[in-house]
């Protein structure tokens, strides 16, 4: 304790009287007694002031009116209001007030963090004044935000109130922030309790302190305004990017997730899935019940003392003041008056405020979105976002057939056109179709062999039209027909009020040609997507690499189907040109921000080995890459190169490039043996094997459905190979596998007059064994566990031939695998293309189809 006085009592009843008109008091007082931080006498000391300025002025001129005051119901005239003397004890008081009690409290509003202020549990009551920005320093880190509506990750807050009482040992500042529901902004209150602590604590050192005694002061204004800035912007826009850490909007469970991509900021979506997440809009309480205490504590007493000794105790009644008239009177005027932003709310006209610049200091971190690669809602830090950068068109690195690129950009331009129209006018425009709602989405399928740009595609349409482009999978929406419905209706739902491209990729798992053996895939595909497709009204991409098992039903609800076959020569060297103009570009930024000298790039000799690559794939059989693969061969060319340039010059040979085509031939014989091991498990190629499942043929490098006629190929690519032809040899059954009695077993041995004149059958070996097949049956496949697959209708069999479906002859035999099949413990039959010659590609190589 400094000396400072802790309580003072009244005890002239005129006085008490006098000073009750000026702390709105309306009842009978005898004596008055107050505590520190003495709340009352500090907030209507002015009127004490005032009082006795206009007494001073009347009693100048005798003019003290009896009205002043009133004897008391015992006459005493000592107690009159206008006595004389009482002038004297109002002035009395009002001087003990300004050299005791008024200076220190007034000092400690003036006070900043230069002052190295410490305060007492008692005083913290005038430290803190409606209006005053406090600083709370246990916010949480950026990605430790909690995304409750108590906002526990809100750093500056405005103070409105504040409690304390009487041998409390709690005082409680009220503030608030500011928060969004998806349409106003609304406030939120956070009540911050600081425990009763001994002796003296350094204001920066409390759970919360005004923000004039934190040392970076300007640096947490400049950074909230910065980030309110930031939030005002983003609530306005819809698709921005994302790069960090994110959490579920779960008040029990904010699980973190790291995101990065394109996200919809939404908050009305996100409370329609996480209603817990809506902040509630809690304005102050301005109405007040009780004034004051009427009565003392039980402790407290009138004692009357004599040369220091107690002499009697008496309890004569008397009022004590604990400052909760004044807190409610502070606050009132403060929310009513004083505050804009509280004011409009009280008044209900919170649509009609427009944010100053002191309140974007109480806007929120958080932002809710949706993640678009990740299909999820998720809570996003403001610092992490940031507007998406359209710079050109992004289709001049798009290798795609420039029709199909018209013939997008016109469909889609189209339809966003015919929904501006109908949004604007707001009335039923006609449409194609006579049903109402029905057929006015926009469907298209895009399918090839894998890597040539398909989903490119449409990220580059969406990029083009800057929509927001929502990837789903067959993960996103399960396989239960019913949960499948509900899934896809709300994604639908969500890209419409997006305005989002969907794209399905790899559609084919739900798009699967229906069979009578398999209801629930009958129900997903009949009962859920033919429907919800008929009424979609956006625009849906979908994306498959075998598109031979979709189902017929979808061919008349596609708008356009494009189809992209293997790359040719000049698409490849293009591939090439712009991945080194890429990694140029991201050694220059990386040089820029790191000091360091870039990478030197051999791009001519690097382009040299591409077109030496390609050659030799073509005429190697061993294929040559895809888009992804040329991609992927950069980022680990890259990496080997930079690996080696950061080793000592001791141990780094002299060149005169970085990155060269050597790094490219490292690459290449890693993943040829990759490739060869695959091609001797599964005995064909991936396009070998896509072709005879009936799911895709790679032979069609037109997208007039003709096959290439100049065939020098990769694998997978050209016309089918030409097989060399087996003898036909019976051979002993291995076991009664479970065939279809209208398909002849290969497993068991041809009747010998199916060996008269020829035979009239068709030959099928493969693994050493051999099996016929009479030729008027459709050559048809076991799996290893003796499963019959269907007929290949694409298939038509004559003797030692095979014609394709534009009737040309192709001398091949069906070939079986015998792998050991672990069901039966016998010989299962597999497809196979046999065992390919030594040092013979089995491709033809005309020319070059550039």
């Amino acid at each position: 304790m400094d000396g400072r006085i802790a309580a003072f009592r009244i005890t002239s009843k005129a006085l008490a009287l006098a000073l009750r008109s000026t702390w709105d008091a309306s009842d009978e007082v005898e004596q008055i007694i107050c505590y520190r931080p003495f709340i009352d006498p500090m907030h209507f000391f002015d009127k004490a002031k005032t009082k006795l300025a206009e007494m001073e002025a009347l009693a100048e001129h005798d003019l003290l009116p009896p009205s002043v005051g009133r004897r008391d119901s015992s006459g005493d005239a000592s107690h009159r209001a206008n006595d004389p003397s009482l002038v004297a004890q109002l002035r009395g008081y009002v001087e003990f007030m300004e050299e005791e009690i008024v200076p220190f409290y007034s000092h400690i509003k003036t006070l900043t963090a230069a002052d190295d202020f410490c305060v007492e549990f008692d005083d913290l009551f005038h430290l803190f004044q409606p209006g005053d920005i406090i600083v709370y320093p246990e916010a949480a880190l950026h990605h430790e935000r909690v995304t409750r509506s108590n906002r526990g990750d809100q750093k500056l807050w405005r103070v409105f109130s504040k409690v304390w009482k009487v041998d409390s040992d709690e005082f409680v500042v009220k503030a608030y922030c500011i928060d969004y529901n998806g349409d106003s902004y609304v406030c939120t209150q956070e009540s911050f309790t600081i425990w009763r602590f001994e002796g003296v604590a350094s204001v920066s050192s409390l759970k919360v302190f005004p923000i004039r005694f934190a040392s970076n002061m300007q640096a947490l204004y400049d950074d909230a305004k910065r980030q309110g800035e930031a939030f005002q912007k983003f609530i306005k826009s819809k698709l921005v990017a994302h790069n960090g850490w994110a959490s579920e909007p779960n008040p029990t469970d904010p699980t973190l997730r790291y995101i990065t991509g394109d996200v919809v900021i939404d908050f009305a979506e996100t409370f329609k899935a996480h209603p817990d997440c809506k902040p509630v809009s809690e304005l102050p309480d301005v109405n007040y019940t009780d004034k004051k205490n009427s009565t003392a504590p039980d402790d407290d007493a009138k004692w009357s003392w004599v040369n220091g000794e107690k002499l009697e105790e008496s309890k004569e009644n008397f009022t004590w003041y604990d400052g909760s008239y004044v807190e409610w009177v502070e606050r009132s005027e403060y929310c009513r008056d004083q505050d804009p932003f509280l004011s409009n709310l009280l008044k209900g006209e919170q649509g009609r405020y427009n944010l100053r610049e002191e309140d974007l200091y109480l806007l929120p971190h958080r932002l809710f979105a949706y993640s678009l690669q990740d299909r999820r809602f998720v809570a996003v830090d403001v610092d992490n976002l940031k507007p998406i950068e359209y710079q050109g068109s992004k289709f001049d690195d798009l290798i795609i057939n420039q029709a199909h690129e018209r013939m997008l950009r016109a469909l889609v331009e189209s339809h966003f056109s015919r929904k501006e129209t109908i949004d604007l006018i707001g009335s039923r425009m006609t449409a194609q179709d006579i049903f109402e709602n029905k057929g006015r989405g926009l469907v298209i399928l895009l399918h090839g062999v894998p890597g040539v740009g398909k989903t490119s595609t449409t990220e580059t349409i969406a990029s083009e039209f800057k929509k927001p482009l929502l990837p789903i999978t067959c993960g996103d929406l399960g396989l239960d027909p019913a949960t499948v419905e509900q899934s896809l209706k709300e994604i639908f739902r969500l890209a419409q009020v997006w305005d989002c491209i969907l794209l399905l990729d790899e559609a084919d798992v739900f798009l699967t040609e229906r069979v009578p053996s398999d209801l629930s895939r009958n129900a997903l595909v009949s009962a859920v997507f033919l429907r919800v497709l008929d009424y979609y009204t956006g625009v849906l991409f979908l994306t498959t690499n075998r598109v031979g098992t979709i189902d017929e039903a979808f061919k008349s609800r596609l708008h356009v189907s494009l189809y992209y076959p293997h790359l040719k020569r000049n698409q490849t060297e293009k591939i090439w040109q712009i991945n080194l103009r890429r990694l140029t570009q991201i050694e220059e930024e990386q040089s820029r921000i790191t000091g360091q000298p870039s990478m030197t790039v051999d791009h001519d000799g690097i382009m040299d080995f591409a077109r030496e690559h390609y050659q030799k794939g073509r005429e190697s059989g061993n294929g040559v890459w895809n888009g992804r693969q040329i991609r992927n061969a950069f980022l680990i060319a890259s990496a080997l190169a930079r690996f080696e340039k950061s080793r000592s010059p001791q141990q780094q040979p002299a060149k005169p490039y970085d990155l060269n085509a050597s790094h490219f031939k490292t690459v290449v014989e890693a993943g040829f043996g990759f490739e060869r091991y695959l091609h001797e498990v599964k005995g064909k190629t991936d396009g070998e094997a896509a072709f005879l499942q009936g799911t895709r043929a790679d032979y069609i490098l037109s997208s007039q459905g003709k096959p290439d006629q100049s065939s020098g190929s990769s694998p997978g690519q050209g016309t089918p190979r030409n097989l060399p032809h087996r003898p036909v040899t019976p051979v002993r059954n291995p076991a009664n596998a479970g065939w279809n009695g209208g398909y002849h077993n290969p497993g068991a041995a041809v009747p010998s007059q199916a060996y008269a004149g020829g035979g009239g059958v068709v030959a099928a070996a493969g693994g050493g064994a051999y099996a016929e097949a009479p030729q008027h049956q459709a050559a048809s496949y076991l799996s290893p566990t003796h499963t019959l697959l269907h007929p290949q209708p694409q298939f038509s069999m004559e003797a030692g031939t095979f014609q394709d479906r534009w009737g040309q002859q192709q001398a091949r035999s069906l070939p079986f695998g015998a792998p050991h099949s672990m069901a039966t413990g016998h010989p299962a039959v597999q497809p196979s293309l046999g065992s390919r010659p030594a040092g013979q590609s089995g491709y033809r190589h005309d020319s070059d189809d550039d």
